[in-house]
């Protein structure tokens, strides 16, 4: 794979419709109904964006749209993981780089007052992906309290197209990220599940959220410590096929595989290099705007501080 090779180097809306005629029928669902409609046509919009402050001033209020729309339409899966992706890409895309400055300015009640709602905001992207999980398949309920062996072979029998792996993944990159700002959760307890859950979305979608499952798991593998399985070479060969599976220009992999892969193998060529292309390169994929422009937002903050990863 090219990247591994040494060489030089419009917020939602929400529609309220007050006709006196429908006030015999459930006028919130009604409403909500076309809130929905509405809220799914404007997502695609939304991915498009390049203005990354624009986006993270109306991604507080997307969000509190979203819990509305939601609590009136409880049984609405397509609504409810939304909510979930605004949780996680808001936490993702904007808190933890909040976090990350404030740490570089040593603001330490910024930084508790920060990870405390990253924990809250994962948390509920968690609990919202396993209601997901639970309303299509029950026997997922106390998913996770299975046991990694029980959990894999329940998701053999229960998880078998690529629509349910959909939340899936969302629930385990959502329990993940919990667990580095909450006290209450342990790496070392839940990664076994992480991965297991991770690992069957591979099989079942593996381009999903541009090889998110993959992702993940590459950057797990980089990122952990030796007794908890760190494996540098199936962290390497798992980018790949992110890469793989994605368009040239999903900047994402490159950032997560810089930071993760590039910074445990101590390898500040290829970090630098691959910090510069996801600073440099064009967004020609239309749908990789944003996501795009989040990567190139942590970039920024990256090479601001390489020298204090290697």
């Amino acid at each position: 794979m090219r990247y591994f090779q040494e060489q030089p180097s419009h917020r939602p809306i929400v529609i309220a419709l007050g006709f006196a005629l429908l006030a015999a029928c459930n006028s919130a669902q009604w409403s909500a109904a076309g809130a929905a409609e509405v809220v799914a046509m404007s997502s695609a919009s939304l991915a498009q964006q390049r203005d990354y402050e624009l986006v993270g001033e109306a991604m507080p209020a997307q969000i509190i749209q979203l819990e509305a729309l939601v609590s009136v339409r409880p049984d609405d899966d397509q609504l409810r993981i939304m909510l979930v992706q605004a949780y996680v890409g808001y936490a993702y895309g904007w808190l933890e780089v909040d976090l990350i400055e404030a740490e570089e300015e040593g603001d330490f009640a910024a930084i508790d007052a920060l990870k405390q709602r990253l924990a809250r905001m994962y948390g509920r992207a968690r609990n919202l992906a396993q209601i997901t999980l639970s309303k299509s398949h029950p026997e997922l309920k106390q998913l996770a309290k299975l046991n990694p062996a029980a959990l894999t072979q329940q998701l053999k029998k229960s998880i078998r197209i690529s629509e349910d792996a959909k939340p899936l993944l969302w629930f385990a990159q959502a329990w993940l990220a919990q667990s580095a700002f909450d006290d209450a959760l342990s790496v070392s307890e839940i990664w076994p599940s992480v991965q297991a859950l991770a690992s069957h979305v591979a099989q079942l979608h593996p381009r999903y959220l541009e090889g998110g499952a993959y992702r993940l798991l590459a950057s797990a593998y980089a990122q952990l410590p030796v007794h908890l399985g760190q494996n540098l070479k199936q962290s390497k060969q798992l980018f790949q096929k992110a890469m793989q599976v994605s368009p040239p220009d999903a900047l994402i992999n490159i950032y997560q595989a810089a930071m993760s892969y590039a910074v445990a193998t101590h390898n500040r060529a290829l970090f630098e290099r691959s910090m510069q292309r996801v600073l440099q390169q064009s967004t020609q994929s239309n749908h990789l705007a944003l996501a795009n422009t989040i990567a190139k937002r942590r970039a920024q903050l990256a090479w601001q501080q390489r020298s204090t990863l290697f």
